[in-house]
């Protein structure tokens, strides 16, 4: 039992559904009552509707405005997507995320689910045009226009003034100054 909760109770998690339980009891009030497995929890948050080859939608709560489903497991969440592929094909090795063939965030059909890592996730949803990268003025934090930009490259590049003289009258860093003339930065301008 851990005492740490904010209201000063004790509680522990349910090994039957991992609810949370509030006695040294085996399992919490609900499972000794005859109450769901951890999975059949799981199963009555899903609208698998649409049938069995389409996206089965969490309708319980996201762990973020993204739209991923979040399992309550005791005092702690887990995205829906990830628990339901480790119910279905067991554990998910270090350094792999669980992606989505078909690109729904609350799906948690296993049939529409795969193992990627980050940067196969990343291929993934750029070669969906999922990915909207900002560029120049697109970019929220910019600030320098494109025209700005290219003004920087020639004056540099006739008169050679240095990044601090450039960085100054464009209200800049010597850094973004730097990156702008090493083509790091601003590369979509010619």
């Amino acid at each position: 039992m851990k005492p740490d909760k904010p209201d000063g109770k004790f509680y522990d998690i349910c090994p039957k559904c991992g609810g949370i339980k509030r006695t040294v009891a085996e399992m919490c009030a609900s499972c000794r009552a005859g109450g769901v497995t951890l999975e059949e929890r799981f199963w009555s948050k899903v609208d698998k509707s649409a049938g069995p080859d389409s996206c089965w939608l969490w309708t319980r709560s996201c762990a973020t405005n993204n739209g991923y489903g979040r399992f309550w497991i005791g005092d702690k969440h887990m995205i829906a997507s990830r628990f339901v592929y480790e119910l279905v094909h067991g554990p998910i090795p270090a350094g792999m995320e669980v992606c989505h063939h078909c690109d729904t965030p609350a799906c948690v059909n296993p049939k529409h689910l795969f193992l990627g890592t980050h940067l196969d996730n990343m291929r993934d949803a750029s070669a969906k045009h999922r990915i909207k990268y900002a560029y120049g003025t697109d970019h929220p934090c910019s600030k320098l226009t494109n025209v700005q930009a290219r003004h920087i490259r020639q004056e540099h590049a006739e008169t050679g003034a240095p990044y601090h003289v450039l960085a100054k009258r464009y209200r800049v860093s010597e850094t973004t100054i730097g990156r702008v003339l090493r083509n790091e930065s601003w590369t979509h301008v010619l």
